[in-house]
């Protein structure tokens, strides 16, 4: 553990103040971790859980926001990690370019993916979603429970996990570095 997704916190922490402004930074973080949903899901969630507690958002409200982003993004961006899992279903469905695999269409099949992508409604209506409950500061079922919950409690005092000791100062090189050493 490097303390990088703590010193990503601290740095965004001392900009945002509001909890419509945290909200929209995780929408917005999420959409810069989109080569995997489960490195978005979780790189996102470590980085704003410190911080939607410092302003009171439900941490319920935060996982459903990176929840609810990280799989339309990765569906939406061809440079993903699932990019490799769709062509290879197109190519077990018939979908090949080559006329050895005996296709039913010939064709690209990473083609034939990204021709297909402005016709992905469920990626485009939940991100559009999420943007419209952020925007409108939307809260429902359990999640507005928890927000009204959160609102009653002093937060600092409950959650002690999220507050990290270190034995140096945390950088973003200690959350960049990884990703390329």
């Amino acid at each position: 553990y490097t303390g990088g997704a703590y010193a990503i916190s601290n740095l965004i922490t001392r900009r945002l103040k509001s909890k419509h402004a945290t909200e929209f930074s995780s929408f917005f973080l999420s959409f810069c971790f989109f080569i995997d949903d489960y490195l978005s899901s979780l790189t996102v969630g470590n980085v704003m859980r410190h911080l939607v507690d410092v302003v009171g958002t439900a941490r319920v409200k935060l996982a459903f926001l990176i929840d609810s982003c990280a799989s339309p993004l990765v569906i939406l961006v061809p440079i993903t990690s699932w990019v490799g899992v769709i062509t290879r279903e197109l190519i077990a469905a018939g979908v090949s370019d080559v006329a050895s695999y005996n296709p039913i269409i010939t064709a690209d099949p990473l083609m034939v993916y990204l021709t297909t992508i402005p016709f992905i409604f469920y990626s485009f209506i939940t991100l559009s979603s999420i943007w419209f409950i952020i925007k409108y500061r939307i809260s429902f079922g359990s999640m507005a429970r928890y927000e009204q919950e959160t609102q009653a409690v002093d937060i600092n005092t409950t959650h002690t996990a999220s507050s990290h000791t270190f034995s140096r100062r945390q950088s973003i090189i200690d959350f960049v570095g990884p990703l390329f050493f």
